[in-house]
């Protein structure tokens, strides 16, 4: 562990000021990037003095964001924006394709980050562990602070393993670091493989009200448009191949053929490449990306989630499906067992057409009463396990822990 000197606290309800380096936060131009950060972050805030949120920003060269409309976006994101009682700063960096093979963005992050010129804060939390961990382990030795770290995803089952050198950092920051948590237990146990170290397990967890506000499928559906009756699937996410959505588009259509069941809709919330293909499909009604504020209301609707992913972490939609009590089919990735088992949904083989066509049939063709049981079995689990309010509190004293500024 590294040798700390206390920093300048200032306490305010027994809180202090804590740092976050993460890969994202939600904004006007991307308003789902970073939504499980948002959700903790505005749990634990009001614990705090004070918040700063820094989630690095690609730089875009003078006329490149009239290339594109992604690019577009990427340039109008705010560089600065308060968000109640914290502040998230978006710092540009040199940013390159293949960066993470090829390049050095840990470097010019950890640049970006400094010429923020931020005051010294009493923790530093390092929300992905490839590049922003090493980024965190940077800024704790400059100040001589304590640091940890939660794994998200693709931090370490990709990018810690893109290069030799990517790897021997990841290695090093989670070895260093004074706490190390992973979303689920199947990336705590191939973090230990990479690194030797166990993380204890922490999600982000959901917002309290979406586990205590009564549902109303049909308030819900009128809101969104949508026929009183009838089966709805819901897909949360990007719409990308690594997300399933091709797959889960040629099992709509499969079971849609000759022998086709019930007529079905399927809401796809999200935005990506495969947007155009979904457009196609008359059962396919696509919202684009929406706002985590206004994303309760198509859980609501829906009768099951589908997450046909080829790889995850933990992933929070999942979750956010279970406060609301509708079931989950999803493949057997990532620690996505640790939520998703035949009590609470349906748990496929990655990348098996055949398994997801029988799903869409089997979870379709269900009654209502069988998709409410593993509904509320899953939010049973969610209710018990993945509160965001519950982690905040735990987030709080090891802050207390860490820093001996938090009584």
């Amino acid at each position: 562990m590294p040798e700390h000197t206390p920093p300048h606290t200032d306490l305010r309800d027994g809180g202090a000021s804590v740092l976050w380096v993460a890969h994202g936060y939600p904004s006007a131009q991307f308003p789902g990037l970073g939504a499980f950060v948002q959700v903790q972050a505005q749990a634990l805030a009001p614990n705090l003095a004070h918040l700063d949120i820094v989630t690095p920003v690609s730089a875009m060269p003078w006329g490149l964001g009239n290339l594109s409309a992604r690019w577009r976006r990427i340039a109008e994101m705010p560089a600065v924006e308060q968000d109640g009682n914290l502040t998230v700063h978006r710092p540009r960096y040199f940013a390159h394709p293949r960066e993470n093979r090829i390049g050095i963005p840990h470097r010019f992050m950890l640049r970006a980050t400094r010429r923020l010129g931020l005051a010294k804060p009493t923790v530093i939390h390092a929300h992905c562990g490839v590049p922003h961990g090493w980024v965190a382990m940077e800024l704790a030795r400059q100040w001589k602070l304590p640091y940890v770290m939660t794994l998200i995803g693709s931090d370490v089952t990709t990018f810690a393993r893109a290069t030799a050198g990517a790897r021997k950092r990841f290695a090093q920051s989670v070895r260093n670091a004074d706490a190390v948590f992973a979303v689920g237990s199947r990336l705590a146990t191939e973090t230990e493989a990479m690194t030797g170290r166990l993380p204890d397990i922490l999600h982000y967890g959901v917002r309290e009200d979406w586990l205590t506000a009564p549902r109303d499928r049909t308030a819900a559906r009128t809101r969104l448009g949508l026929p009183a009756g009838g089966f709805v699937g819901l897909f949360v996410g990007q719409l990308t191949e690594a997300k399933g959505v091709g797959d889960l588009a040629r099992a709509i259509a499969a079971s849609e053929g000759a022998d086709a069941g019930p007529a079905a809709q399927w809401l796809f919330v999200g935005d990506g490449p495969l947007r155009e293909t979904l457009k196609t499909m008359p059962s396919c009604r696509l919202a684009g990306a929406v706002a985590h504020s206004a994303l309760r209301d198509y859980y609501d609707a829906a009768d099951a989630l589908f997450l046909p992913s080829h790889q995850e972490g933990m992933p929070t939609v999942i979750l956010e499906a279970g406060s609301r009590g509708i079931p989950v089919a999803a493949t057997d990735v990532g620690s996505v067992r640790d939520a998703v088992n035949e009590k609470t949904g349906w748990l496929l083989r990655p990348r098996h057409d055949e398994d997801l066509v029988q799903a869409v049939r089997a979870v379709r063709d269900a009654t209502r009463e069988m998709r409410a049981a593993r509904g509320e079995h899953l939010f049973q689990i969610v209710r018990r396990d993945y509160s965001a309010a519950t982690n905040a509190g735990k987030l709080r004293d090891l802050y207390g822990t860490l820093s001996g500024a938090l009584g």
